[in-house]
């Protein structure tokens, strides 16, 4: 896992912002083509997949933090990619200070 997933929060952030960010990716497929110079590529074509991310912010301190973020599926915004991404947050990087604290979050989606 990266270092930045790795880091442990001291607080529960108050408000958590949903978004998705839609990207183009490459995707090979198929057989190997001669390209215009004579060299032999995988066929790729173009697809569109949603970053889902979940954003923490903190109004009164100024400042926000990602939590978490997921590929989506082919099928975009669908009910399942964004629940998977909610059942990741849970509270197991938070301190125990944190977790002993028992404070709400409030959830904005976007869009």
């Amino acid at each position: 896992m990266p270092a930045w997933y790795q880091r442990e929060l001291v607080s529960v952030p108050p408000v958590v912002v949903l978004d998705a960010v839609w990207v183009t990716l490459l995707e090979a497929h198929g057989p190997v083509a001669t390209d215009r110079q004579g060299r032999r590529r995988l066929v790729k074509s173009r697809i569109r997949r949603p970053i889902l991310i979940a954003l923490g912010v903190w109004p009164e301190e100024e400042r926000s933090v990602v939590l978490d973020w997921e590929l989506g599926d082919h099928s975009g915004e669908d009910q399942l990619s964004w629940l998977r991404l909610l059942n990741g947050l849970g509270s197991a990087r938070l301190t125990p200070a944190a977790r002993a604290c028992g404070c709400s979050c409030m959830i904005v989606g976007q869009g």
